[in-house]
């Protein structure tokens, strides 16, 4: 798991990244540490892993974008 902080002006942002694994086994842990944040006056993004093909998805993702344009 790892976790960015970042603060733009008054508005503070946590954001967790979570492997395959770590979705798998840490709910708990990041049900607490969402809760904690919450009450830092934290909005929480929680970044998940995907279990497809990046490569394939993200080439067909950049020719729908290059053929709307």
């Amino acid at each position: 798991m790892k976790i960015d902080y970042r603060e733009f002006g008054k508005k503070k942002i946590a954001l967790i990244w979570l492997t395959n694994e770590e979705q798998q086994t840490e709910t708990a842990r990041v049900n607490v540490l969402t809760e904690r944040l919450s009450q830092e006056g934290y909005i929480t993004v929680i970044y998940r892993s995907g279990s497809k093909d990046l490569e394939t998805y993200t080439k067909g993702l950049l020719r729908q974008n290059l053929s709307a344009t």
